[in-house]
């Protein structure tokens, strides 16, 4: 299995365990994508042509756009999404919880932490983008905060996202063995 394989393995495994564990049955087309590893430029901007060039080539149909490696991340994602459409690319935001996005790890720039704030922003971008779904949050489940459940931690999110856009969604990522019987 090649480090792309890995890669594109565990969110669609994760999300798949979701559904199936939520009792939920997915009409969509399964997703073929990828995730992490975006090719740079030399000014460190995300190399947009060869990543679509990349999917292509693999066949995918989903890319999973991780905010996490530069600053610029974010500011990069517009000029993918139109490139990534017409490849037929849906793209999903990729978000890391703030147990992975403080010092000495990056955060996921411009938000950070402000989970509400990503989800606000994310829903105005994909009413420019139809290939833009919504977003997932890595490590769900393992980051709530202790007597909050995930209903209640998620619907805040939904909530302030709703009203600037026609679907977005959240999906909130885990690989924590209480959902797969152990690593």
């Amino acid at each position: 299995m090649t480090g792309t394989d890995r890669r594109l393995l565990l969110p669609v495994l994760s999300l798949a365990v979701l559904l199936t564990a939520a009792g939920h049955v997915c009409a969509a087309p399964p997703a073929i994508g990828d995730y992490d590893a975006e090719p740079r430029r030399a000014d460190g901007h995300v190399d947009s042509d060869l990543l679509v060039k990349q999917l292509q080539v693999m066949g995918a149909n989903t890319y999973y756009w991780l905010v996490w490696h530069a600053a610029t991340d974010w500011e990069d994602l517009p000029e993918f999404l139109p490139k990534a459409k017409q490849a037929g690319i849906s793209v999903w935001v990729y978000l890391v919880p703030h147990s992975e996005s403080s010092a000495p790890y990056p955060y996921c720039e411009p938000f950070r932490h402000d989970y509400v704030r990503w989800a606000e922003e994310i829903a105005k971008l994909s009413l420019q983008h139809d290939n833009l779904p919504g977003y997932i949050i890595d490590d769900f489940v393992a980051n709530i905060s202790p007597g909050a459940s995930l209903r209640t931690t998620s619907r805040g999110w939904s909530r302030r996202a709703r009203p600037s856009t026609r679907s977005s969604s959240s999906t909130p990522c885990s690989t924590s063995p209480r959902l797969t019987g152990g690593w």
